[in-house]
């Protein structure tokens, strides 16, 4: 491959790789449910392989659209949560721990929050009751 070649491929690789951006309260809204993101805290993020990026208000909002049929065949470079004590830190879904509680309140009532440690989701735990998630066991609430 010549000089010109790499560079290019090197171009088009780098232009599809997407950081992930952290929910505005007011200013963005949820791709799934259209309503304005009001609390960032419960908030997900899907970052397609060719780096479009869709937003959500609640983790429950990103899970059904993504189960949609139109969109099963989608291809996600990142699924992403908002940790909830940090509104601009956004974990992979995978490695987050999830606190569901019917005392949470979350914008489209799921009642989950993610949590970096499970030490904070404890610390959520103790206040609101609820059960201990991971993203597998969340994924498998929906049908």
């Amino acid at each position: 491959m010549n000089k010109w070649g790499f560079l290019l491929l090197l171009f088009i690789v780098v232009s599809c790789t997407q950081q992930p951006e952290p929910l505005i309260a007011g200013k963005d809204s949820c791709y799934h449910c259209k309503m304005p993101v009001a609390d960032t805290r419960f908030g997900a993020e899907l970052i397609t392989n060719k780096g479009r990026i869709y937003k959500f208000d609640d983790i429950n909002c990103m899970i059904l659209w993504k189960n949609q049929p139109e969109n099963k065949d989608l291809k996600f470079n990142n699924v992403l949560v908002v940790n909830y004590f940090d509104k601009t830190d956004l974990l992979e879904a995978a490695n987050a721990i999830f606190i569901k509680s019917a005392d949470i309140r979350t914008p489209m009532n799921s009642g989950f929050a993610a949590f970096k440690s499970e030490e904070n989701a404890r610390k959520v735990l103790n206040e609101y009751g609820g059960d201990i998630f991971n993203w597998e066991k969340v994924v498998a609430t929906y049908p």
